[in-house]
């Protein structure tokens, strides 16, 4: 979900170039150690995710489609990234889990679901229970784990524009058949102009969009 506009510092933009060219050039770990190495110098999981993976699948996906990677290369970085923030998921949470939980996924027809992970990562963190449904779901799929959980909260993630009408009109049936539900959107083709009946919008900040929601949904 955070968005493709990111913002890294030079050294940061240097490691993600780095990276692609290691990767690039057959080394398969690097992703990984960048990824053990971070959370080594202190930052915590989300941290990893918002500061390195995302920029790093953003960068991938600016050169697929500018044409210097090929579908291959493309699919290869993004395996990879997603092997990273399943191993993030393992990371303890440092609080306690609290007494809340959410739907996590993404409408049906969108493949994109790195922003759905990192969401729900940064969900767990704070102690939250997390359905992950991933990608392409469908309005009847969400419908089941809200109604087989106490999830009063969905976020879906969408990162191609084709796909917004879709996720609009999935948090308009949502609200409609489960009225009540807290409905939050991001990811890098997420609009509020676009999907009006979301309750929450997530821009760059995830952090200050979590902040808002637990303020809304906790408190």
């Amino acid at each position: 979900m955070p968005a493709s506009t990111t913002t890294l510092t030079p050294s940061g933009a240097d490691l993600i170039s780095t990276t692609l060219q290691r990767v690039l050039a057959g080394d398969e770990q690097v992703v990984g150690q960048t990824t053990q190495a971070l959370l080594r110098s202190g930052l915590d999981p989300v941290g990893v995710a918002i500061t390195f993976l995302d920029p790093l699948l953003v960068e991938t996906g600016r050169q697929w489609q500018t044409g210097h990677l090929s579908v291959t290369q493309e699919h290869v970085i993004t395996a990879l990234c997603t092997g990273a923030l399943d191993v993030l998921a393992h990371e303890p949470a440092p609080g306690r889990r609290k007494a809340v939980s959410a739907v996590v996924g993404c409408a049906h027809g969108e493949r994109h679901a790195l922003g759905a992970k990192i969401v729900s990562l940064a969900l767990r963190q704070r102690g939250w229970t997390v359905t992950d449904l991933g990608p392409s779901a469908t309005a009847e799929e969400f419908l089941d784990a809200v109604r087989s959980s106490t999830a009063r909260v969905v976020a879906l993630s969408v990162a191609t524009p084709q796909r917004v009408p879709a996720t609009a009109a999935l948090v308009a049936q949502l609200k409609d058949q489960e009225p009540g539900l807290y409905m939050i959107v991001g990811g890098r083709a997420a609009d509020p102009a676009l999907i009006p009946a979301a309750d929450l919008v997530v821009g760059r900040d995830l952090d200050r969009a979590l902040d808002a929601l637990e303020g809304d949904e906790v408190d």
